[in-house]
């Protein structure tokens, strides 16, 4: 593989998004990394008293409220304060804010990329908002499970390539090891999250060698129709999603092939 072809058009792509305009204040600067809704960061580089300022002009607040997520729960707020102090980021009102000292601009790459991760974090805080409901309806997977006599491991962990941690949340203890998640979203919306978010996760477990076979449970009562509704799932998973109606037969029919 030529590497130095892949970082030339790696380096063409994300510089194809990249813009920085002027406006009143300072520059304006669209970045080619999304928030949680896949719309561009745009950040604000100013000049202030101080030296140089990056601000977001309260807009990641602003999608949070937008969203009906409240930040004063004692949970919500230890993690945004966690969020903010890991990246060096200040809150002044609903304004995330970075401050660079004056007449240099040493620290200034560093500082673009602790802001915009501190945005990218503050807009995963949405995932937060997902109904209770989803962790009810593991505890019911896992209760069948136990009533059924089946054998599991209950929320096992892996070690998997470039995204770290994982964990799944049964792993079917039979001669081929069944790796499951069980997802129920009430909105299309944090059906969607959820299903991007196994579809990464499963996608680097499948590269450690040793990984068992892989599904998803899916509660396909809500407000959605089925799990194959998604068939990005079936990129990454050695067996297809089961719909949360034919877990009997289907559990039945896992435990016989394996």
């Amino acid at each position: 593989m030529n590497c130095k072809e892949v970082e030339r058009i790696v380096r063409e792509s994300l510089l194809s998004y990249l813009h920085v305009e002027p406006f009143e204040l300072g520059c304006r600067v669209v970045l080619p990394q999304l928030d949680i809704k896949n719309d561009f960061l745009a950040v604000y580089v100013i000049e202030s008293r101080k030296g140089i300022e990056i601000t977001d002009f309260g807009r990641t607040m602003e999608a949070l409220l937008a969203e009906s997520l409240e930040l004063d729960s004692e949970k919500r707020a230890m993690i945004l304060q966690s969020i903010l102090k890991q990246n060096g980021i200040m809150l002044r009102g609903d304004e995330l804010i970075l401050e660079l000292p004056r007449g240099t601009w040493e620290g200034f790459r560093e500082g673009i990329l602790l802001f915009t991760n501190a945005m990218q974090s503050v807009h995963a805080m949405l995932h937060l908002k997902q109904p209770r409901i989803t962790l009810d309806f593991r505890g019911l997977v896992r209760q069948y499970l136990i009533e059924s006599e089946i054998p599991h491991e209950y929320l096992r962990s892996y070690d998997a390539p470039v995204i770290g941690q994982a964990s799944i949340d049964f792993l079917l203890e039979t001669h081929r090891p069944i790796a499951m998640d069980a997802l129920h979203a009430m909105q299309s919306y944090y059906a969607n999250s959820l299903i991007d978010r196994t579809y990464v996760k499963f996608h680097y477990l499948g590269q450690i060698s040793s990984h068992p076979l892989r599904s998803v449970i899916f509660n396909d009562e809500s407000a959605l129709a089925e799990a194959s509704d998604f068939p990005i799932l079936n990129e990454v998973l050695d067996i297809e999603p089961i719909p949360w109606s034919e877990h009997e037969a289907r559990f039945r029919e896992l435990l016989q092939q394996s």
